[in-house]
């Protein structure tokens, strides 16, 4: 004879292997998405220029994805594009060219601040903060900020305060160093 007891142990024992099982279920899914993540190198998304995915497992928290949009297959969540940007800029006082491709943004400075980022190291001119200036891309076109640099940053002789625009040709001055530059996509 079955007692009430016994009834209520059973169904006890039968819920317990139930959560217990929905529990295994739960773990054992996340685990897998996020070693399908991991093994994945391709698909990866972006918003506001950071990569979701990795964010969101805790990976390289803020960084920003700075490699070339189709070669990544990078899908962007906000619909903000960025395009990949030619730049060349040529020392005047000694005709040195540097030509750099980057996509967002690229820092121009002493010291190598940004590791991963483009930047453009003048390791020879005292007068160049560490991070001293940054050109980035808004809606479109290219944009020049100082960094709050010791010595500033000049286009076309004029000391740059806030954003600016940066115009195709234009003459830069970073620290004693100065430069035509000339861009395209």
């Amino acid at each position: 004879m079955i007692t009430s007891v016994t009834v209520i142990a059973i169904l006890g024992i039968v819920i317990c292997v139930g959560m217990a099982f929905v529990i295994y279920v739960i773990v054992t899914h996340s685990k897998n998405e996020e070693k399908k993540y991991q093994q994945q190198g391709r698909n990866i998304f972006v918003r506001d220029g950071v990569d979701v995915k990795r964010q969101v497992l805790g990976l390289d928290k803020g960084a920003y994805f700075t490699s070339n949009l189709e070669e990544n297959d990078t899908s962007l969540l906000n619909g903000v594009t960025r395009s990949a940007w030619q730049i060349t800029y040529r020392n005047i006082d000694n005709g040195e060219i540097f030509r750099y491709h980057f996509c967002g943004r690229m820092w121009i400075g002493r010291a190598e601040e940004h590791p991963g980022e483009t930047s453009l190291l003048l390791k020879n001119d005292g007068m160049v903060s560490k991070t001293h200036c940054i050109v980035y891309e808004v809606e479109g076109r290219l944009c020049l900020k100082d960094q709050k640099s010791k010595n500033h940053t000049y286009m076309n002789g004029i000391r740059v305060d806030s954003p600016v625009y940066l115009e195709n040709g234009c003459m830069l001055r970073v620290g004693d160093t100065r430069f035509e530059v000339e861009y395209r996509r």
